[in-house]
C-alpha cells in the first residue's frame, strides 16, 4: 500500500488496513518518515519511502492507500474496529503549557472545520454560535480543535467559555497531545473522529445528513 494525499487522507484510508489482517494479509504501508510514530501501534508493516521497489517486489498486489476502501468494501457498509495509534511526545512548549495542570468538569475537544472546499472533499462548518452553546453547559470545559484552517475563529465574547487550541496545534504530533488531554470528541471531520478513536477517546461525528 503507497500512501497518497495529505495527512487527514493518509488517517482515514488507513482505517480499512486492519480488515486485511483479519482476512489473513500481510499489509506493508509505505508511508513518510514523519508519520511512522502515528502508526507505532498498527497490526501491518510501515517502511518509508525509499523501500517502495522491494515492497512493490515482494507484494502480490499493489494499490494506492486512498482507493483500499473501495477494494477491501465497495459498498462501503462495513465499519473497521481502529487500531491503537501512537506517537512521539509533542515538543510544542506553548501547547503543553496551555493544557498543564487538572481542569475540572468534563474536557472536550470540538473540530467544527474541516475540508478543502473540493468536490472529492468539500469544506463542512458547524455554526460558531451554536458551539458556543455546548460552551455554557456546567461543567463542561470546552475547547477548540480544527483541522487545518478556518473561516472564522472565535471572538472576545468567548473568553472564558472555551480555549482556543487551533492557532498552537502545527502538525499531527500536536493534535494527538490534545486529543490524548480530552474526554470527549465532538467533530465535523472523518479522519480526525478515526484518529481520537485509534487513541481511545469517545467521540461523535456531526454529519449534515
Amino acid at each position: 500500500l503507497t500512501e497518497e494525499g495529505d495527512e487527514a487522507a493518509i488517517l482515514w484510508a488507513a482505517r480499512d488496513i486492519g480488515m486485511l489482517t483479519r482476512r489473513g494479509a500481510l499489509p506493508t504501508l509505505v508511508l513518510r518518515d514523519s508519520l511512522h510514530a502515528a502508526f507505532a501501534g498498527a497490526p501491518f508493516r510501515v517502511v518509508s519511502p525509499d523501500a517502495l521497489p522491494q515492497a512493490i517486489e515482494q507484494a502480490e498486489l499493489h494499490c494506492p492507500l486512498p482507493d483500499l476502501p473501495r477494494c477491501v468494501d465497495p459498498r462501503g457498509v462495513a465499519i473497521p474496529a481502529p487500531f491503537e495509534v501512537a506517537a512521539a511526545v509533542s515538543g510544542n512548549a506553548a501547547l503543553q503549557e496551555r493544557l498543564a495542570g487538572p481542569a475540572p468538569g468534563l474536557r472536550a475537544g470540538f473540530c467544527r472545520e474541516a475540508g478543502e472546499g473540493s468536490r472529492e472533499w468539500p469544506r463542512a462548518v458547524f455554526p460558531l454560535t451554536t458551539m458556543m452553546g455546548f460552551a455554557l453547559l456546567p461543567g463542561l470545559q470546552l475547547c477548540t480543535l480544527s483541522w487545518g484552517t478556518r473561516s472564522e475563529a472565535p471572538g472576545p465574547a468567548a473568553a472564558g467559555l472555551l480555549t482556543d487550541l487551533d492557532p498552537l496545534i502545527h502538525g499531527l504530533e500536536d493534535t494527538i497531545h490534545a486529543l490524548r488531554r480530552r474526554d470527549l470528541l465532538g467533530t465535523v471531520d472523518g479522519p480526525l473522529a478515526h484518529l481520537a478513536a485509534g487513541l481511545g477517546v469517545p467521540g461523535r461525528n456531526l454529519l449534515p445528513f
